[in-house]
């Protein structure tokens, strides 16, 4: 026969551990989680645009041993943008060439020339250039607003998809 000290202790530690000894919200909602945002995380490929190009300059005056803050973050910057760009209402096929771009730029920036040389610096060109045009495939409500000198320079990205429809002019005409 068991002794009733040891056999309500045992009894005791599984209720404890089965329902546990948090103190839930009275709605029972789970508390949310604050996470850290860097003050560098872009808010979209514009700003992730407009960003590169800032620090992309920040390093062109710069000696090798005092970039070494601004050319992480360019790094940091040019890794997020696939997460970023997979945050919106891109297709895989517009997804796609951010993302490998993205992994070739990250590639060649991990062994950065000091300083700059014209090939890294048309790759990040080709790049910011490559996010601007991507945007503009994004409803508005995607794409913060940036000062028109921000943003990049136009070149052609291929559509894959069907472009988002303009209003309609005289839509309804009231009578």
């Amino acid at each position: 026969m068991m002794k009733p000290l040891p056999f309500l202790s045992i009894m005791m530690l599984v209720v404890v551990a089965s329902t546990g000894c948090g103190n839930p919200s009275q709605d029972g909602d789970y508390e949310k989680v604050e996470h850290f945002v860097p003050a560098h995380w872009p808010n979209d490929l514009l700003d992730a645009s407009a960003k590169i190009e800032e620090r992309t300059s920040q390093l062109k005056g710069q000696p090798a041993t005092d970039a070494k803050a601004i050319e992480d973050q360019l790094r940091d910057i040019v890794g997020w943008v696939p997460e970023i760009a997979a945050d919106t209402d891109l297709t895989e096929q517009q997804w796609n060439p951010i993302y490998f771009a993205s992994e070739k730029l990250s590639k060649r920036l991990a062994k950065m020339p000091r300083p700059l040389d014209d090939a890294t610096l048309g790759a990040i060109e080709d790049y910011r250039k490559l996010l601007s045009e991507t945007a503009k495939l994004l409803p508005p409500e995607e794409v913060a607003e940036v000062d028109p000198d921000e943003v990049p320079d136009e070149t052609s990205v291929e559509k894959t998809s069907q472009p988002v429809a303009a209003p309609l002019e005289n839509a309804s005409e009231d009578s």
